[in-house]
């Protein structure tokens, strides 16, 4: 008996995923739909599809990535168990340092007597090239970026400057100045027009919400996580001035 039709949203739900999801795994060639009406040109399923459905969902939820996924699926061999349960592993682990952090944010609180504030997140994201007015410049002090701001403001074009930042090359550890290189991303049609760019680069973000006075205790919890999660810096750390009171901290790592 031939297996029956279904339709994308008859699937989804048997197999327990968005048509949304359906959709994006069909683009990426994971699960194409087995056959597509001429007519209407609806996706068309069978029930014999949902065994590769099922794999796909085991990968993902062990954490591999779509790409891993897609290498996976080409193969002919079984689902790689080990791998599977090498990746769980880490997740556990991962989950067990985040426990630690939040443990040890509510014990500092406890022993204050004060209450359990939010402790900053790290997350890790891709940035891509950034189109900026920059001015690399030693300077004896982290006042002296504000100057070298104001004074690229005064050569790029108002209406193009969108967010001010600062990348700090050296922190006078080796020289005893401050290797300082401030900049403005270009805004919209205009990026075209700006001078330089930021390269694209991995990092660990964290935000800080107030001024410069308690901005160490930020740097010290990103430099914390770094280092609980052995994550190595590939270069110097930025600084974006979203607002008067938020500050976003990039550290590009391996």
């Amino acid at each position: 008996m031939h297996a029956p039709w279904l339709a994308i949203g008859e699937f989804a739900r048997l197999g327990g995923v968005s048509i949304k999801a359906l959709r994006l795994y069909a683009e990426l060639g994971l699960l194409p739909p087995a056959a597509v009406n001429a007519q209407s040109h609806y996706r068309l399923y069978t029930p014999s599809q949902l065994p590769r459905l099922h794999r796909i969902l085991v990968l993902k939820h062990a954490g591999f990535t779509l790409a891993e996924i897609r290498r996976q699926l080409s193969s002919h061999d079984r689902l790689a168990l080990p791998q599977i349960r090498a990746r769980l592993l880490d997740r556990a682990e991962e989950i067990q340092r985040q426990l630690s952090w939040i443990d040890a944010a509510m014990l500092d609180s406890e022993m204050l007597d004060t209450e359990i504030r939010p402790t900053p997140q790290v997350v890790i994201k891709r940035v891509p090239k950034l189109a900026v007015w920059s001015r690399r410049q030693p300077i004896d002090s982290y006042d002296q970026a504000d100057v070298l701001l104001r004074e690229l403001a005064r050569g790029a074009p108002g209406r193009s400057r969108l967010v001010s930042g600062a990348i700090w090359h050296d922190c006078g550890q080796r020289s005893g100045r401050i290797d300082c290189e401030v900049f403005w991303l270009s805004h919209g049609s205009a990026r075209a027009a700006a001078p330089a760019e930021l390269a694209s680069a991995t990092v660990a973000s964290i935000l800080h919400e107030g001024g410069d006075s308690t901005i160490s205790a930020t740097y010290e919890a990103i430099h914390r996580w770094l280092r609980d999660h052995r994550h190595h810096m590939a270069g110097p750390n930025r600084e974006l001035y979203l607002c008067a009171s938020l500050t976003e901290i990039q550290f590009p790592i391996n």
